[in-house]
């Protein structure tokens, strides 16, 4: 069942303006059409057709919890970065380590 959502109006200083709904939003229709196109595909014939689809270019483990001052180390992130070391190196990823 579809909800009609109706569109708001903000108030700004100067005047009133019309929000347009998400659904009548041309960049949400164009992600409606490519979801129709390839709803029926597999996941596995997606990286199959796209031999790049899936590399990496950047891995990140936080080692501390942003947005906190005076901050402790995560030991459990070493096993993280150890694994992601190990990946790299045996794919012969060109890593910068310093």
């Amino acid at each position: 069942m579809a909800t009609t959502i109706q569109p708001s109006k903000r108030k700004t200083q100067s005047s009133t303006k019309t929000i347009q709904p998400l659904t009548r939003r041309k960049a949400w229709k164009a992600l409606t059409a490519h979801f129709l196109k390839i709803q029926d595909v597999h996941l596995r014939d997606l990286f199959a057709a796209d031999s790049k689809r899936g590399e990496l270019d950047l891995v990140l483990v936080m080692t501390v919890n942003p947005g906190f001052g005076h901050q402790h180390f995560i030991h459990s992130t070493l096993r993280k970065i150890t694994r992601v070391r190990e990946i790299s190196m045996s794919t012969r990823m060109i890593a910068n380590w310093n």
